[in-house]
Protein backbone atom coordinates (compact mmCIF):
# COMPACT_ATOMS: atom_id res chain seq x y z
CA UNK A 1 0.00 0.00 0.00
CA UNK A 2 2.70 2.34 0.94
CA UNK A 3 4.53 1.70 -2.06
CA UNK A 4 1.60 2.02 -4.11
CA UNK A 5 0.92 5.47 -2.64
CA UNK A 6 4.95 6.77 -3.36
CA UNK A 7 4.66 5.64 -6.17
CA UNK A 8 1.42 7.19 -6.94
CA UNK A 9 3.02 10.58 -5.67
CA UNK A 10 6.56 9.98 -7.65
CA UNK A 11 5.43 8.95 -10.72
CA UNK A 12 4.65 12.36 -12.13
CA UNK A 13 7.75 14.02 -10.77
CA UNK A 14 10.00 11.28 -12.22
CA UNK A 15 8.45 11.92 -15.61
CA UNK A 16 8.16 16.02 -15.53
CA UNK A 17 9.90 17.60 -18.27
CA UNK A 18 9.28 14.50 -20.74
CA UNK A 19 7.40 14.04 -23.87
CA UNK A 20 4.43 11.60 -23.60
CA UNK A 21 4.06 8.96 -25.19
CA UNK A 22 0.28 7.84 -27.47
CA UNK A 23 0.28 4.41 -30.16
CA UNK A 24 -2.15 5.20 -32.38
CA UNK A 25 -3.91 2.41 -35.14
CA UNK A 26 -5.18 2.89 -38.46
CA UNK A 27 -7.05 1.17 -41.04
CA UNK A 28 -8.78 3.50 -43.07
CA UNK A 29 -6.95 6.51 -44.41
CA UNK A 30 -8.34 9.55 -46.84
CA UNK A 31 -6.50 11.25 -48.97
CA UNK A 32 -7.24 14.79 -50.60
CA UNK A 33 -4.43 15.34 -53.37
CA UNK A 34 -2.75 18.51 -55.11
CA UNK A 35 -5.21 18.02 -57.68
CA UNK A 36 -8.35 17.94 -55.40
CA UNK A 37 -9.52 14.35 -55.83
CA UNK A 38 -10.08 11.91 -53.37
CA UNK A 39 -8.69 8.72 -52.09
CA UNK A 40 -9.69 6.20 -49.54
CA UNK A 41 -7.11 3.54 -48.55
CA UNK A 42 -7.17 0.25 -46.25
CA UNK A 43 -3.68 0.18 -45.48
CA UNK A 44 -2.81 -0.91 -41.05
CA UNK A 45 -0.97 1.90 -40.04
CA UNK A 46 0.63 2.38 -36.47
CA UNK A 47 1.47 5.80 -35.40
CA UNK A 48 3.56 6.72 -32.71
CA UNK A 49 3.82 10.34 -31.53
CA UNK A 50 6.31 11.22 -28.80
CA UNK A 51 4.10 14.45 -27.72
CA UNK A 52 5.94 17.70 -26.97
CA UNK A 53 2.62 19.44 -26.13
CA UNK A 54 3.09 19.32 -22.31
CA UNK A 55 6.28 20.74 -21.86
CA UNK A 56 5.91 23.32 -24.60
CA UNK A 57 6.21 26.90 -22.99
CA UNK A 58 3.51 29.62 -24.35
CA UNK A 59 5.44 32.28 -25.93
CA UNK A 60 8.39 31.01 -26.85
CA UNK A 61 9.87 31.42 -30.09
CA UNK A 62 9.91 28.56 -32.95
CA UNK A 63 13.75 27.83 -32.46
CA UNK A 64 13.29 26.98 -29.02
CA UNK A 65 10.21 24.70 -29.07
CA UNK A 66 10.90 21.24 -27.35
CA UNK A 67 10.95 18.67 -30.13
CA UNK A 68 9.39 15.36 -30.43
CA UNK A 69 8.84 12.76 -33.10
CA UNK A 70 5.60 11.19 -34.88
CA UNK A 71 6.52 7.85 -36.54
CA UNK A 72 4.16 6.18 -39.16
CA UNK A 73 4.63 2.56 -39.71
CA UNK A 74 2.69 1.58 -42.72
CA UNK A 75 2.46 -2.80 -42.53
CA UNK A 76 4.96 -4.24 -45.09
CA UNK A 77 7.01 -0.80 -45.59
CA UNK A 78 10.13 1.10 -43.31
CA UNK A 79 8.76 3.38 -41.08
CA UNK A 80 8.25 7.33 -41.52
CA UNK A 81 9.46 9.56 -38.71
CA UNK A 82 9.37 13.40 -38.31
CA UNK A 83 10.85 15.34 -35.95
CA UNK A 84 7.93 17.81 -34.72
CA UNK A 85 6.94 20.85 -32.27
CA UNK A 86 3.30 21.80 -30.99
CA UNK A 87 2.75 24.92 -32.45
CA UNK A 88 -1.07 25.48 -30.78
CA UNK A 89 -4.58 24.59 -31.68
CA UNK A 90 -6.86 25.45 -34.27
CA UNK A 91 -10.04 27.44 -34.47
CA UNK A 92 -11.95 23.87 -33.83
CA UNK A 93 -9.54 23.02 -30.53
CA UNK A 94 -7.45 20.67 -32.64
CA UNK A 95 -3.52 20.42 -31.76
CA UNK A 96 -1.09 21.31 -34.82
CA UNK A 97 2.53 19.93 -34.66
CA UNK A 98 4.88 21.22 -37.37
CA UNK A 99 7.23 18.80 -38.43
CA UNK A 100 10.62 20.46 -38.56
CA UNK A 101 12.91 18.07 -40.58
CA UNK A 102 10.85 18.62 -43.90
CA UNK A 103 12.83 20.83 -46.63
CA UNK A 104 9.36 22.00 -47.38
CA UNK A 105 7.54 24.96 -45.36
CA UNK A 106 4.14 24.15 -43.53
CA UNK A 107 4.10 20.67 -43.32
CA UNK A 108 2.29 20.01 -40.55
CA UNK A 109 0.07 17.29 -38.43
CA UNK A 110 -3.38 17.84 -36.88
CA UNK A 111 -4.61 15.48 -34.17
CA UNK A 112 -8.26 15.53 -34.03
CA UNK A 113 -10.28 13.97 -31.14
CA UNK A 114 -13.84 13.06 -32.74
CA UNK A 115 -16.02 10.12 -33.18
CA UNK A 116 -15.97 9.38 -36.98
CA UNK A 117 -18.04 5.89 -37.94
CA UNK A 118 -16.80 4.38 -41.37
CA UNK A 119 -19.10 1.25 -42.09
CA UNK A 120 -19.34 -0.48 -39.20
CA UNK A 121 -16.52 1.34 -37.58
CA UNK A 122 -15.97 3.42 -34.95
CA UNK A 123 -13.08 5.88 -34.77
CA UNK A 124 -12.00 8.16 -31.87
CA UNK A 125 -9.47 10.43 -33.26
CA UNK A 126 -8.64 11.49 -36.95
CA UNK A 127 -4.56 12.36 -37.76
CA UNK A 128 -4.07 14.85 -40.54
CA UNK A 129 -0.52 14.73 -42.11
CA UNK A 130 -0.45 17.09 -45.00
CA UNK A 131 0.41 20.81 -46.37
CA UNK A 132 -1.12 24.14 -44.51
CA UNK A 133 -0.60 27.27 -46.60
CA UNK A 134 -1.28 31.19 -45.59
CA UNK A 135 -5.03 30.84 -46.39
CA UNK A 136 -5.73 28.27 -44.59
CA UNK A 137 -4.08 28.95 -41.41
CA UNK A 138 -5.95 27.88 -38.66
CA UNK A 139 -8.26 25.72 -40.84
CA UNK A 140 -7.24 22.31 -41.81
CA UNK A 141 -4.28 21.58 -44.31
CA UNK A 142 -4.88 22.30 -47.88
CA UNK A 143 -3.34 18.86 -48.87
CA UNK A 144 -3.77 15.72 -46.32
CA UNK A 145 -4.02 12.21 -45.50
CA UNK A 146 -6.40 11.65 -43.02
CA UNK A 147 -5.94 8.53 -40.91
CA UNK A 148 -9.12 7.47 -38.77
CA UNK A 149 -7.53 5.86 -35.60
CA UNK A 150 -7.63 4.84 -32.21
CA UNK A 151 -5.51 5.11 -29.49
CA UNK A 152 -3.63 2.41 -28.44
CA UNK A 153 -1.78 3.08 -25.32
Amino acid sequence: MKLTLLLFILLPILTFGQNKKHTYFSDYQFDKTFNGSKVEGHKKVSITFSDPKLITPKNAEFENLPRGYVTFKFEGLNPVTETIVFIGKNGDGNDIYAITNSNVDLDVIYLVKTVEKIGSKNYSYIILWGKADSNNQGGLPKYFTAFHCNLIK
